[in-house]
């Protein structure tokens, strides 16, 4: 949380986890999308160079890639939950996700646009994760949770946007998503 969520620290939690939430700011910039941090401690020049991270002020954003180059352990098979602003817009190309992927994660959750936190919080994290807990597949609570409150963000224009090893990026993130992963949190 705050000048603690540095880019090292949270690259270091990642392993063994089962469920990763960004609940956080997020911006695309260049052909990626950014976890904003309000610090920028422990990043290097090196993460700067390859497009890892960027510059904001004082502080930095970290992308999929930056987790993908520094956590010390394969990821779990994890599902990552990005509740922040232009995770999956087009012009980042999916570049976080598919880092996540390649990092180990299972499926990464994100939005094409800015979302409101009334949409993320109130509205598709409880339906979302309420399937989840009872047993949904991700493609299920997907869906539930678009039946339930539609698409795009009920109060903004972001859509929400699955990347996994069946679901592969869209050619345009702006649109409804059809989602076929069959990962569960409680494993298969």
């Amino acid at each position: 949380q705050s000048t603690s969520a540095t880019g090292p620290a949270i690259a270091e939690n990642f392993p063994d986890k089962g469920v990763v939430i960004f609940d956080s700011h997020g911006s695309q910039s260049g052909t990626s999308s950014y976890l904003c941090l309000t610090t920028s401690s422990g990043i290097t020049q090196e993460d700067y160079n390859n497009g890892w991270a960027v510059r904001s002020g004082s502080a930095a954003w970290i992308d999929g890639r930056y987790i993908e180059n520094h956590a010390p352990d394969t990821l779990s098979n994890c599902f990552v939950w990005m509740a922040i602003c232009e995770g999956m817009k087009r012009q980042g190309q999916g570049t976080t996700g598919y880092a996540l992927l390649r990092a180990g994660a299972g499926v990464v959750y994100g939005y094409s646009q800015s979302v409101t936190f009334i949409a993320d919080l109130t509205m598709y994290l409880p339906s979302f994760t309420g399937s989840l807990m009872e047993g949904a597949t991700i493609a299920d609570a997907f869906q539930t949770m678009k039946d339930e409150y539609g698409v795009p963000d009920p109060r903004g224009d972001a859509y929400p946007i699955i990347v996994s090893p069946v679901d592969p990026y869209p050619a345009n993130p702006d649109s409804e998503q059809t989602v076929y992963c069959e990962w569960t949190l409680f494993g298969n």
